[in-house]
């Protein structure tokens, strides 16, 4: 049964500046029950290892809710997304297995 009236924080990669998200998203993250999961494209490309590097705080902190990638450019939505659903699934196998965990992320 869904519950009514709960009011939710959510970490909006978008929402910080580049040269300050890891350490702003490091202290919302402990708090937060969702993600919305946006990446920076330097030169047209995405910067990945800073995406998956975000995506592992996430998990360090012990969030355990959805992770919602997200591309609002007009280019080639639909291939950026899955290049973000990709990471992210990346980010979540290497951490998990770094760590030990067992847990799997559904697809």
């Amino acid at each position: 049964m869904k519950e009514r009236g709960v009011v939710a924080l959510c970490a909006d990669f978008g929402d910080f500046p580049s040269e300050l998200r890891a350490e702003d998203l490091a202290a919302i993250l402990p708090k937060t029950n969702s993600i919305h999961a946006k990446a920076d494209y330097p030169s047209g490309q995405m910067d990945r290892k800073t995406y998956k590097r975000h995506i592992k705080l996430a998990i360090d902190s012990g969030f355990d809710g959805p992770i919602s990638p997200i591309y609002q450019d007009a280019d080639g939505t639909w291939e950026r997304i899955g290049e973000l659903c990709e990471a992210t699934l990346e980010a979540l196998s290497d951490s998990y297995h770094h760590e030990g965990h067992e847990k799997h992320t559904k697809g």
